[in-house]
């Protein structure tokens, strides 16, 4: 096992993530800044995505 050391805070991502889920109907999102990630894991909608929700 090697040896980590840090020196300055690691800074996180600040955006909401929406990612993985089952919705059962729409998923709408707007006005976040900055907009949400699915951070690689698509989620499963039985409706329509709009704003910044739709690629998600």
């Amino acid at each position: 096992m090697g040896k980590f050391s840090r020196h300055r805070p690691l800074l996180e991502d600040n955006r909401l993530e929406v990612g993985g889920n089952t919705i059962g109907g729409s998923l709408v999102c707007s006005g976040n800044t900055p907009p949400p990630t699915n951070d690689g894991h698509p989620n499963t909608v039985t409706g329509v995505r709009t704003g910044q929700c739709s690629i998600l």
